[in-house]
């Protein structure tokens, strides 16, 4: 009866999916992105709040501040994971001449998906963050019109001052323009596919080696064109799915082994100048997740894709609670001298709590969008399943 119990609460706060098109290693992927950026963000403020450089020790392989500063690679996965999942809609016209997506019904679901989420949180904040520094409500209020059109970093240089990780959502946002565009460049002609998907990819890796300088101070240093081998990755990814999908399900121990090596790989590119080895090692991953069998079992767990299926919210609130429960909290926390014990005692309060409040806003504000997105989907015509049940 308790498992019952437990599964019931589970269904009713998943996502509201087609079960038959429904892909638990997304929302298992989703999953293990948000738990990274969650460790990297709690390690800024727990630094922050001991006035501790957080960086220091970012160049030795055996510190503390080696490891848990390169998880900030949870931000590339969720670009490789809308990739893929953007993608496959697009795909099936393309190689199997399904339905075609209208673009106005596409762009209407994307920022009807994300926007009124985005904006209740970006008012919240906004507000608190004015309220706490005690500044000029209309005074500051260039970064909340900005903010809330995703263009902030392209004006600042810099990520919006009452909630920093959005920078992320705006390089999101930037990628649903384009990518119908570029799907249908590379994916039009089959023959052509490979060759323009890498020499895209190779293509945007080399300028931003070759100019990362001038990228940086045109603004452009965390937008779309930066990141865009990653998302790329997703496609391919994509096509593999989809023409392949036999070559997935074969799963494999040694490919367990592989996920753990090339995760390790992640972490140590991922300030690498170059990223192409950063890009391969992530690509590998996704494809690990479906072929592995420790790692999949893990992701494809109930309640890991359940949670991974509301990272929305979790990414939307995350960083201004962890400061909030600092205010609540302050130092009575900080109990040891050694600092990893203190920063687990952080997370053993602030990830459970932030879930709840997480938890509370995506089943008031962000699952009703998910809702009406998936009933305006059931009245349409076919042809729009795979981004409906994958995002």
């Amino acid at each position: 009866m308790q498992n019952k119990g437990k599964q019931s609460i589970l269904e009713k706060i998943k996502r509201p999916v087609d079960p038959k098109l429904f892909i638990k290693e997304v929302d298992g992927l989703r999953f293990l992105a948000i738990l990274t950026v969650f460790m990297l963000h709690l390690n800024n403020y727990v630094s922050r709040s001991v006035g501790r450089n957080f960086n220091a020790g970012i160049s030795d392989v055996f510190s503390w501040d080696w490891f848990i500063n390169r998880f900030g690679f949870g931000v590339e996965i969720f670009f490789a994971i809308s990739g893929f999942v953007i993608s496959l809609p697009f795909l099936r016209h393309y190689m199997y001449h399904e339905k075609k997506t209208e673009l106005k019904v596409y762009y209407r679901r994307r920022f009807s998906r994300i926007g009124w989420p985005f904006l209740l949180s970006c008012v919240i904040f906004y507000t608190l963050y004015v309220v706490a520094n005690r500044l000029s409500l209309a005074g500051e209020s260039p970064h909340l019109f900005s903010a809330v059109a995703y263009v902030h970093t392209l004006i600042y240089g810099a990520w919006a001052p009452f909630n920093p990780v959005t920078w992320s959502l705006e390089a999101e946002v930037q990628f649903y323009l384009i990518a119908p565009f570029l799907i249908g460049f590379i994916f039009s002609n089959h023959s052509l596919m490979l060759v323009k998907l890498l020499g895209l990819a190779a293509a945007a890796i080399v300028v931003r080696a070759l100019f990362l300088d001038d990228i940086a101070r045109l603004h452009l240093d965390r937008t779309v064109f930066v990141f865009l081998p990653l998302f790329l990755s997703g496609f391919l990814l994509a096509f593999i799915y989809l023409r392949h999908n036999d070559f997935l399900l074969r799963k494999s121990y040694v490919w367990d082994a592989v996920a753990a090596a090339v995760f390790f790989g992640m972490l140590w590119t991922t300030y690498a100048p170059n990223r192409t080895a950063f890009t391969v090692c992530c690509f590998v991953f996704l494809v690990a997740v479906f072929k592995s069998r420790l790692l999949n079992r893990m992701l494809t767990h109930k309640a890991v894709y359940v949670l991974g299926g509301m990272s929305y919210s979790f990414y939307l609130l995350h960083y201004p609670m962890f400061y909030l429960f600092g205010k609540v909290f302050g130092q009575h926390l900080m109990w040891s001298e050694s600092y990893v014990a203190n920063y687990f005692t952080h997370a053993l309060v602030f990830f459970p709590l932030t879930i709840l409040v997480a938890s509370v806003f995506y089943w008031v504000v962000e699952r009703p969008c998910i809702a009406r997105k998936r009933n305006v989907r059931l009245r349409a015509a076919n042809g729009f399943a795979g981004e409906l049940n994958v995002n």
